[in-house]
């Protein structure tokens, strides 16, 4: 659906549009994100997006307000995928950027 997405240095956030439900909304923790990349196969989705792997363990408690997101479940056990469409395409990159600088501040603890 759409949303406004909020990629701040300690979370993402995604809130669903004023006036359609404003309590729907979604919030990862860097951690639970295992893979980021921007994915331009329109083949496989029919949008380009921001494509994130999500550890599905870790996934389970994040906070998720409405069942109405979808998390896709993968065919790999303990992996959900998660796809974040633009409206402006030609900002893909920057928010692709944004994302890795963020993630970055998040080393893994192994």
């Amino acid at each position: 659906g759409k949303g406004t997405l909020y990629v701040t240095t300690k979370r993402i956030v995604w809130k669903i549009s004023p006036g359609i439900d404003s309590s729907v909304y979604l919030e990862l923790m860097y951690p639970v994100v295992l893979m980021h990349a921007v994915c331009r196969d329109v083949s496989s989705y029919p949008h380009q997006c921001l494509y994130l792997q999500l550890d599905e363990e870790e996934a389970n408690e994040t906070e998720c307000r409405n069942d109405s997101i979808e998390v896709e479940k993968s065919e790999l056990e303990d992996l959900c995928e998660l796809r974040f469409a633009l409206d402006e395409e030609n900002n893909l990159q920057k928010l692709f950027e944004d994302f890795c600088f963020c993630a970055s501040l998040h080393p893994d603890a192994d």
